[in-house]
């Protein structure tokens, strides 16, 4: 307490306490006793009794106040981790607050503690400020709420954000929680994504398997991208190295934009987009040279509806997201039908990351985020055959087996040779389906031409270029094996015929090549068409015992002549010189 004398300096003129007052100042600090603050004073014991109500009502306050809400969606687990873990006076002195039985605050202009600490009735230590809002943990900033230990480390270390404090106290205190925490989260996305929705008790009120679409009394045709022949979804196409994949899928895939002769069998009704992601761009761009050659058209047209796109390996999660665009920028309105574009991936391994590819896990989630988080779009997805397999009827894709499992639809691009065909004709043949096909293979017409290109140097030279239309009217395969079969044989056996060598059935066998039982059918159907004939050698003129008979090829006229007349030509019954001196093949 101050001494009762004083000093009191006038507030106009210096030195006097009015401007008629005698002295210029009183000063009776040498008199007197200072007051005693322990002492029998009235006015001491009067002030000190103000000050402990005051006080009193402070502390009264501090423990009636409420306890601050929690943010609604914070974690209360890591809070609870939090408020165990931390020390609410060390977080104090930490932040150069005071200890004076009182904390006072280092923001405190009073120079009074003003921070309280109680024990609540839950057992929790709880803070209440008395400072002003210059405390961040004033109560002025807080509406009046005490704070506990997880408050006071928010306000104290993280600006008073609670979500960063959640997620990076969360990796310290409960790392094994957090990753329960980050994955429950991933699930619930997940769920909200595929439209399951719970209440807040927790009860599934929604779920995608519960819609129950009735019939509509009305059958839906497949949505072709080719009538006939393909169809929307997801779309494996495999093939072997070398067999030619852009240069059938690339003039396919323009033919579902619209580039087509006009009676192309496989022409839709109506085009849409075509994204085709491609891992060698300069091979694409000289296919759809070509291809632009040969119908007629521009290439401005061509960048119009088909648009090339380099390829990019990246997880399928990432990369369905370009979908949305996509689906925005390339979905066309057709008679009121919307057409999303078809996006073609050419090839699965210059697109997609895997980690391993007979993963069937792996590829299952991956073809499961091509089906649900593209956007419906349509996908043909180019991989190549497993080497194992070498008949055509056995083929399979590369990599695991759910990449075929989960598809819509596979096909297969093949070219059969040695001893199933004669000759290197291509083919898309389908697989497995959900649809009944109008054509389950088409014949692949192989065209090629020499076209100007410029050089890294600008000079000029000429490029070959090639590409390959499918033509369904070019019959199945094994109609084709057949005619391309029966070519041979007749071929075969004329040209001997015209060196005066001709062969018996052995000896075309051997000519023709391929498999000696499945030539061997064709000669005898051959023969009972009557395109072929066996003409018997007698004994006399056999170059040796076993050599019998020889056969000849009939034209269509002379064909014509034997079913009417049942004569061959004497030119060619009669017994070649060749023979005679052992020429018989």
């Amino acid at each position: 307490m101050a001494p009762s004398s004083q000093i009191v300096e006038p507030p106009q003129n210096p030195g006097r306490f009015t401007d008629n007052a005698p002295f210029e100042s009183i000063n009776q600090l040498h008199e007197g006793e200072w007051l005693n603050p322990n002492g029998d004073s009235k006015l001491v014991q009067d002030a000190r009794e103000l000050y402990e109500l005051w006080s009193e009502e402070r502390d009264d306050n501090a423990q009636k106040a409420t306890p601050k809400p929690r943010v609604e969606g914070l974690d209360v687990g890591i809070i609870g981790k939090i408020n165990g873990h931390y020390d609410i006076r060390e977080l104090l002195e930490a932040h150069d607050y005071v200890d004076m039985g009182k904390w006072l605050s280092p923001n405190s202009e009073s120079g009074s503690p003003g921070v309280h600490i109680w024990l609540g009735d839950d057992g929790k230590e709880r803070v209440y400020s008395h400072h002003g809002e210059t405390d961040p943990l004033s109560r002025e900033n807080h509406e009046g709420h005490s704070l506990d230990t997880a408050d006071v480390l928010c306000c104290l270390e993280y600006g008073g954000d609670y979500s960063r404090m959640i997620r990076e106290e969360a990796g310290e205190l409960d790392q094994h929680g957090q990753k329960e925490r980050q994955i429950e989260y991933v699930q619930q996305k997940e769920l909200a994504s595929l439209g399951v929705v719970s209440d807040e008790a927790g009860n599934v009120v929604s779920h995608p398997l519960a819609k129950v679409i009735p019939l509509n009394g009305v059958l839906q045709t497949p949505r072709w991208l080719l009538p006939g022949f393909m169809v929307e979804g997801l779309t494996l196409i495999a093939g072997r190295h070398g067999v030619g994949k852009t240069t059938a899928l690339l003039p396919l895939a323009a033919g579902v934009a619209g580039f087509h002769k006009p009676d192309w069998e496989l022409k839709p009704k109506h085009w849409r987009h075509v994204m085709y992601v491609t891992e060698d761009m300069q091979q694409a761009q000289r296919v759809l040279q070509g291809l632009i050659g040969h119908l007629g058209i521009t290439a401005s047209e061509m960048n119009e509806r088909l648009h090339l796109v380099d390829a990019l390996r990246m997880k399928a999660e990432v990369l369905v997201l370009v979908g949305d665009i996509y689906t925005k920028k390339y979905t066309r309105w057709a008679d009121g039908v919307n057409l999303p574009p078809l996006v073609v991936l050419d090839t699965q391994s210059a697109t997609i990351e895997l980690e391993n590819e007979n993963d069937n896990s792996e590829a299952g989630k991956a073809i499961a985020a091509f089906k649900q988080q593209f956007n419906g779009l349509p996908v043909w997805l180019i991989a190549h055959v497993a080497k194992t397999k070498s008949e055509v009827k056995n083929l399979t894709s590369r990599g695991a087996s759910a990449w075929e499992a989960d598809a819509n639809a596979t096909a297969f691009i093949i070219q059969e040779d040695g001893k199933e065909t004669v000759n290197d004709a291509r083919w898309i043949m389908l697989g497995k389906r959900r649809f009944e096909p109008e054509w389950s293979e088409v014949l692949l017409e192989d065209h090629t031409c020499s076209a100007e290109s410029v050089d890294e140097w600008g000079e000029k030279q000429q490029t070959m270029i090639r590409w390959a239309i499918a033509n369904p009217g070019g019959g199945t395969r094994k109609e084709n094996h057949s005619a391309e079969l029966d070519r041979a044989i007749l071929a075969a056996v004329q040209e001997a015929w015209e060196v005066g060598e001709p062969v018996n059935k052995t000896a075309c066998k051997q000519k023709v090549g391929g498999t000696s039982e499945m030539v061997g059918r064709a000669i005898d159907k051959l023969i009972i068409d009557k395109w072929l004939a066996e003409i018997q050698i007698p004994k006399d003129k056999r170059p040796h015992h076993t050599k019998k008979s020889y056969l000849i090829a009939l034209t269509e006229t002379e064909r014509n002549t034997f079913n009417i007349t049942s004569k061959l030509p004497e030119a060619k019954t009669a017994i070649p010189e060749g023979i005679k001196g052992g020429k018989l093949a």
